[in-house]
C-alpha cells in the first residue's frame, strides 16, 4: 500500500516497511493483543463526575514517569474535591505535595502549585460534573483538545491521552506522543523538528506519520499508539536486529516530493 507522507519530505522507505512488519507481528501475537485490548477497560471513568479531575490527576502523575495505574488509584482516594476546594490554597498545596512525595510522583513540588490552579478551573466551570457535561458537549476532536489544553501540565500529549484512555470514538485515530514514540521515529528519519514538536502543526504532523502508517496495516492510531507505549523496548530491538541504526539517517541532498513510499 503507498502512503504519501505529504509535507514531510523525506522518510527512508526500508525503515518504515521494517517498522509496519514489527507492528503487526506483535499486534499478531495472541498475548501481547490481549494486553492492548484490556485497556479499553477504563472506559467506564468517563460515566464518573470527577472524570475531569481524575484525569488531570492522573496525567500528573505520569508526567516525567509512569506511575502504575493501581497505585495513581490508590492515592487519588486520598484526594476529595470537595475537601480541596473548601481550604486555603496553601493547605491544598501541602496536602498534594505530601501525597505525590508518598506516590513517588516526579516533580512532586513542582505540580501542586499547578495542580491547585486547575482546581481553581474547575470551580470556575461549575464544578467536577459540570466541567465533564461542558468537554463532552463540545464538538469535535479538536476543539476538545482547544479545551483541556487551558489546564496547566496539560500538554498536546495529555489533551488526547486523557480522552484515548476512556476510548473516546472522536480520539480513537489520535497518538499521544512521549519519548517512546521519538525515539522510534529518530531511528525512523523523521526530522528533528517534528520529532520535538514544538507547534500544534509540528506535533500534528508527527501524530499524523503513525496514522498513516497504522491505516495502511488496518489499525487505528489507538491501537498504534497502545502498541509502542507497551512494547516500545521490543520494537527498538527488532528494529537494530534488522539492521535498523539507533543514529538518524543522513539526509539526502536532494528532496524527495512528498515522501511516498509503498
Amino acid at each position: 500500500m503507498k502512503i504519501d507522507f505529504g509535507e514531510i519530505n523525506f522518510i527512508p522507505r526500508e525503515r518504515v516497511d521494517i517498522f509496519k512488519n514489527i507492528i503487526l507481528r506483535i499486534y499478531e501475537d495472541d498475548e501481547k493483543r490481549e494486553k492492548i485490548e484490556a485497556l479499553k477497560g477504563d472506559k467506564w471513568r468517563l460515566k464518573q463526575d470527577d472524570f475531569v479531575f481524575y484525569s488531570i490527576f492522573r496525567s500528573f502523575c505520569t508526567w516525567g514517569r509512569a506511575l502504575e495505574h493501581n497505585k495513581i488509584d490508590e492515592y487519588f482516594k486520598d484526594i476529595k474535591f470537595a475537601e480541596l476546594i473548601e481550604l486555603q490554597e496553601q493547605y491544598r498545596i501541602n496536602i498534594i505535595t505530601k501525597l505525590l512525595s508518598e506516590a513517588g510522583v516526579r516533580y512532586a513540588k513542582k505540580k501542586p502549585a499547578l495542580l491547585c490552579y486547575n482546581i481553581n478551573i474547575i470551580t470556575k466551570y461549575g464544578g467536577e460534573l459540570n466541567i465533564k457535561k461542558i468537554l463532552l458537549s463540545i464538538k469535535g476532536k479538536v476543539s476538545k483538545i482547544v479545551f483541556l489544553k487551558q489546564f496547566k501540565g496539560i500538554s498536546n500529549k495529555y489533551a488526547r491521552l486523557i480522552m484515548m484512555d476512556v476510548c473516546h470514538d472522536e480520539f480513537l485515530n489520535s497518538v499521544a506522543l512521549d519519548a517512546r514514540h521519538k525515539n522510534i521515529s529518530r531511528m525512523l528519519g523523521l526530522p528533528e523538528n517534528i520529532i520535538e514538536s514544538k507547534t500544534d502543526k509540528d506535533y500534528e504532523k508527527h501524530e499524523d506519520f503513525y496514522l498513516r502508517i497504522a491505516h495502511s496495516i488496518g489499525l487505528n492510531g489507538w491501537t498504534i499508539d497502545k502498541l509502542i507505549f507497551n512494547f516500545d523496548k521490543e520494537i527498538i530491538s527488532k528494529l537494530k536486529d534488522l539492521g535498523v541504526d539507533s543514529r538518524p539517517p543522513k539526509l539526502r541532498r536532494k528532496t524527495v516530493s512528498k515522501g511516498c513510499l509503498s
